[in-house]
């Protein structure tokens, strides 16, 4: 018999098998992990500096360095007259608008993943260029396309879309299209947990309520009428409809989706531990709900907020910064749009394939037609549920949300809250990025 392995060896030559066995299992897309190392740009490649959404999840916990060196090593093998800057950092979010003339400016990225809900202020206000290449739109989802244009002019290329989608145990949630038919579901269920709806309808800011009086205005008055709901009065109607909705986080007298609980919890993973019936959220929720429950079954359909389904979605996309960014630069940047929104890069991205260790897809929604024709994405029925959703959606508008966005917000939250008194309603000053120049 051999006697035992001294310890001390033990673990070196455990520390040695991780070493060498994680950088394998986050490089599953390629052949040699070696290949991130191999040589950069020319001596005299164009400099194109990228602010990608900072947001996205982090599954390496590296704030995504790992996933943004393999985006850079592809794009460099591919274009060695480039030199590509990659970024997603939080100084160059779009929604504090007080970031806008610095990010904007002729020191800033050339390239700037934005919410396309702020394009028509971010055109009027001279800082992003029209795309000349209309190429770059032959691949985009025809949900996805009017965002990026205005005044029949590209000025974005979409990137990805986002939605509010309800989750449940439960494949009734699957029937569910208005909130007459939410309250039939919830209220047959609702002896069976002491929530039925986890959620964070307030977001830490003044952006969420009135995007989703949007909602709930389409679901009411149809798509023709969207814009009403941005520059009319206010309609109780729809703030009725939605808050149906949203009083089924209530318990007693509480509701932690509009007090400004889960500011600082997590919903998602109060739906995870089953201890709500459903959840609301974005799409790529759902990693960490399957982070923390791989088993259960999850069945998934547009939030609604009114008396009809007329579900919208949200889009992001790359605009090119007018300041710093010359004809020679709008070449480069249109080689990097159509490398970021290649099937390549999408599925890298949205199946986590970046990852150290085993993880469940991002769930991010990509804006490109080719993501959801391809094998993984026809395997996975969530990436075919989620498709369904948006297959009959249009795009929120891309104009009109920002100009008065805190008047919005305040009368529209203290109309919620009359339905809902737990409803906590922001200062101006806690909120410093809605302060328009």
């Amino acid at each position: 018999m051999k006697s035992p392995m001294n310890p001390a060896v033990c673990l070196v030559f455990i520390l040695t098998f991780l070493v060498v066995l994680i950088p394998v299992q986050a490089t599953q897309y390629q052949d040699n992990p070696e290949d991130l190392s191999s040589p950069g740009p020319d001596s005299q490649a164009y400099p194109l500096k990228v602010a990608l959404y900072p947001y996205i999840t982090d599954v390496n916990h590296d704030n995504n360095a790992y996933l943004l060196s393999i985006m850079k090593h592809q794009f460099q093998n591919k274009n060695p007259s480039i030199n590509l800057t990659v970024m997603m950092d939080p100084a160059y979010d779009c929604y504090n608008l007080t970031n806008l003339p610095g990010i904007f400016s002729e020191d800033g990225p050339q390239l700037v993943e934005a919410d396309l809900s702020l394009l028509g202020y971010l055109v009027d206000n001279g800082y992003v260029r029209q795309i000349p290449d209309q190429s770059l739109e032959r691949n985009i989802r025809s949900q996805a396309i009017p965002a990026g244009r205005y005044r029949y002019m590209t000025y974005a290329i979409p990137t990805w879309i986002c939605s509010q989608f309800l989750f449940s145990r439960d494949k009734s949630i699957s029937h569910v299209h208005s909130v007459s038919e939410l309250f039939d579901l919830f209220r047959k269920h609702s002896s069976e947990y002491s929530q039925m709806l986890s959620s964070d309808f307030q977001g830490g800011s003044y952006w969420m309520l009135p995007m989703l009086y949007v909602f709930a205005y389409a679901d009411n008055a149809g798509y023709t009428r969207m814009k009403e709901a941005l520059y009319g009065l206010v309609n109780q109607s729809s703030v009725n409809t939605m808050t149906q909705t949203m009083d089924w986080c209530s318990v007693g007298e509480t509701n932690n989706c509009l007090n400004g609980y889960y500011y600082n919890h997590s919903p998602t993973l109060v739906f995870a531990r089953n201890k709500t019936y459903s959840y609301n959220g974005f799409s790529e929720n759902l990693y960490n709900i399957r982070r923390t429950d791989p088993n259960s079954t999850l069945y998934v359909t547009p939030t609604p907020y009114g008396n009809n389904q007329n579900p919208l979605i949200w889009a992001d996309g790359l605009v090119i910064n007018k300041k710093a960014c010359d004809d020679q630069c709008v070449e480069a940047a249109s080689r990097f749009i159509s490398y970021y929104n290649s099937i390549e890069v999408k599925t890298l991205i949205a199946f986590s394939k970046d990852a150290y260790s085993p993880a469940p897809p991002r769930y991010v929604l990509p804006s490109t037609q080719d993501f959801y024709r391809s094998e993984p994405v026809q395997r996975d029925r969530y990436y075919q549920a989620f498709e369904k959703g948006i297959d009959t959606a249009e795009s929120f508008p891309n104009t009109g949300i920002v100009a008065n966005i805190s008047p919005r917000y305040q009368d529209i939250c203290t109309r919620v809250k009359k339905n809902i008194p737990d409803t906590y309603c922001f200062c101006g000053s806690e909120d410093p990025g809605l302060q328009v120049e």
